[in-house]
C-alpha cells in the first residue's frame, strides 16, 4: 500500500470516525489487533481538528515507525466493513418499521439433526479506559458478592435451626 499523504489519512480518519460514531459495533469486523491499531493512529475516537490530528500522526510515527503500515493493513477491507455497517443500519430501520411476528404459542424452533451452532465472540477496543462502565461493573459486582453472602448466612442460619 502506498505511503498515506495528508490528505488521504484525514479522509481515512474521518471515515473511520464516522463509522465508529455511528455504531462502535461495526469495529467488531476488524479483529482486536486491527481496532487498536486503528485508533492508535487514526484517533477515530477522538474529535481533533486537522492540524492537531497532522501532528499526533507526525508524533505516533516517531514513537512506532511501524505503525502506519501495520494501520494500512489493518482497514484493507474498510470498504467491505462501511457496506457490512451500512447494510446493518438498513436491516435494523427495516426491523424497527415492520418487527417480526411472534410466533404461535406452543411452536417450537427446532433445528436440523446433525447440525452445529459455530458461536463467534468478538469485542471492541476502546481507545481509554469508559470510567463509568467500570465503576457499573465494580458496583454490581459488589453487591452480586453481597447478595451472594446474605444468601449464605441465611442458609446457614437454616441449618443451625433445623439442627436444633
Amino acid at each position: 500500500m502506498p505511503r498515506f499523504t495528508n490528505h488521504h489519512y484525514l479522509e481515512l480518519h474521518r471515515r473511520l470516525r464516522a463509522l465508529w460514531l455511528q455504531d462502535d459495533a461495526n469495529y467488531l469486523d476488524f479483529t482486536t489487533t486491527e481496532q487498536l491499531t486503528i485508533h492508535r493512529f487514526f484517533a477515530p475516537g477522538k474529535d481533533l481538528d486537522d492540524e492537531a490530528l497532522l501532528a499526533r500522526r507526525q508524533e505516533i510515527t516517531k514513537l512506532e515507525p511501524s505503525l502506519p503500515q501495520r494501520a494500512g493493513r489493518a482497514i484493507a477491507n474498510l470498504d467491505q466493513i462501511e457496506r457490512i455497517a451500512a447494510y446493518r443500519q438498513n436491516r435494523a430501520e427495516e426491523l424497527a418499521r415492520n418487527p417480526p411476528q411472534p410466533r404461535p404459542k406452543g411452536q417450537r424452533v427446532t433445528r436440523p439433526k446433525g447440525s452445529e451452532y459455530n458461536i463467534t465472540v468478538r469485542g471492541v477496543m476502546r481507545p481509554e479506559i469508559d470510567i463509568q462502565r467500570l465503576a457499573c461493573a465494580i458496583v454490581h459486582m459488589a453487591m452480586d458478592k453481597a447478595e451472594k453472602e446474605v444468601a449464605a448466612q441465611k442458609k446457614r442460619k437454616r441449618r443451625l435451626k433445623d439442627s436444633d
